[in-house]
This record gives structure tokens, C-alpha cells and sequence, in this order.
């Protein structure tokens, strides 16, 4: 990112039901969970037209629900370090969004202490952060890359290369983020499709990512 101006974008005031929280009674119940994202890119070539150089805002909010509701997160850093981990790591090729090179992410629960105070978590990184990039999967084959992983629950990338099959294990939900993916019912699975437990995808020419939250499972690549 060219260090003589920094571009951010910002979704602020995003809030919906979630079960996150330590206790008995905050796995039960859901409760309000408000969250805040900078990102910061260069959007110099965005301004030109072409959103495939910015980040698409619902795209952005429908991937970090997911993540949020899927994870039954205990803690409010495991959360925010999963949402950090998927949004600053390269696009897969096809998932149509340019390069996060910081972000800053927030998470609140705003309802927990009744008024008297609202905990909250802010966590700042760097693209480098996330360390290298591991090579994508050759044609027939896929590659689990744990973004985060608690004692109880997990996210992960699942690169697919060309003609991959793919079966999602019991406990976990996928979010289609790029590829040409078929169920084996032969619907179509394009990019915002969701997958859950039991179900399995093949992917068709070009390489395909699946964002996958849940039981801490750290899925065999095939």
C-alpha cells in the first residue's frame, strides 16, 4: 500500500444475535453483538470504477456474520482474530475484492452488563501478520489453512483446485467465497452459498475457497 496516503473503508454500527460469551447461560442464549471494521487499502484504482479493486460492503458484512454466528465464539479475541485472519489474507482468484492491506476490528457486547458499561474488544494488524501464503492446491486436490482455532471452535480456508471434491465434516458451515462449485444434487454453489455439515461440493475449472467455521476440526485436505 503506498505509504503517502492510506484509503480506509468503514462499516460501522453492525449488530445482530449471537451466541458468544464463556458462560453457560451465553451459550444458550443470544445475545446483541455489535461490531466496527476499518479496512485499509488503496483505492486509488476503485475511484475509476471497478469494484473489483475496493471491498464489496455487504459481501464484507455477510462474511463476518457468518463467521461471528457459525463460531459460537467464547471469547470476544477469538472472534475478532478470525475476522482479522479471513479478511487480511490474499483473495482467492474470482472472490472480486482487492487486497486489505490493515484492519482494525471492534467487538462489543453491548447488553451483557445492563447499562453499566459495555465490554468491547479493538484489534489492530498488518497484512504481514498473517505470515506467508501458502501455495494453493494443485488440479483434484484441497488445502485447509486454519485461520483460528480455540479449544471449541474453529475457522478455516479450504482452497480447492480444479475438480476438487470436497465433503464439509459434521459441526462446521462453509461460506462459498470463490469458484465454480456444484452440490452433488448438481445445484450450483456460487460465491455466497452456504454449505453445512454432511454436504459435500465439487469444484469445476477455476480454483474455488470455502470459508468453513465451527467445531475445532482441523479438516483433512483430499
Amino acid at each position: 500500500m503506498n505509504n503517502e496516503h492510506s484509503d480506509w473503508i468503514y462499516l460501522g454500527k453492525i449488530k445482530f444475535p449471537c451466541i458468544v460469551g464463556l458462560y453457560e447461560d451465553e451459550q444458550r442464549t443470544p445475545q446483541a453483538l455489535a461490531i466496527e471494521l476499518g479496512m485499509g487499502l488503496d483505492l486509488d484504482a476503485a475511484a475509476g470504477g471497478d469494484l473489483s479493486q475496493s471491498v464489496h460492503y455487504v459481501t464484507a458484512l455477510d462474511q463476518v456474520q457468518f463467521i461471528a454466528q457459525e463460531g459460537r465464539w467464547r471469547l470476544l479475541e477469538s472472534l475478532a482474530a478470525a475476522i482479522l485472519r479471513h479478511l487480511l489474507r490474499a483473495p482467492a482468484p474470482g472472490e472480486g475484492r482487492a487486497l486489505i492491506e490493515r484492519l482494525k476490528v471492534r467487538v462489543s457486547k453491548p447488553g451483557y452488563l445492563k447499562g453499566r458499561a459495555i465490554p468491547a474488544v479493538e484489534l489492530v494488524r498488518e497484512r504481514t501478520w498473517c505470515g506467508a501464503e501458502p501455495a494453493l492446491p494443485p488440479a483434484g486436490a484441497s488445502s485447509v489453512h486454519a485461520l483460528t482455532l480455540t479449544p471449541k471452535s474453529g475457522a478455516y480456508h479450504v482452497d480447492l483446485g480444479a475438480g476438487a471434491r470436497f465433503e464439509l465434516p459434521d459441526g462446521m458451515s462453509a461460506f462459498v467465497l470463490a469458484g465454480d462449485l456444484a452440490a452433488l444434487d448438481g445445484r450450483e454453489l456460487g460465491r455466497g452459498s452456504i454449505l453445512h455439515g454432511g454436504e459435500a461440493a465439487t469444484n469445476g475449472r477455476d480454483a474455488g475457497r470455502l470459508l468453513a467455521v465451527g467445531a475445532p476440526l482441523l479438516m483433512p485436505a483430499r
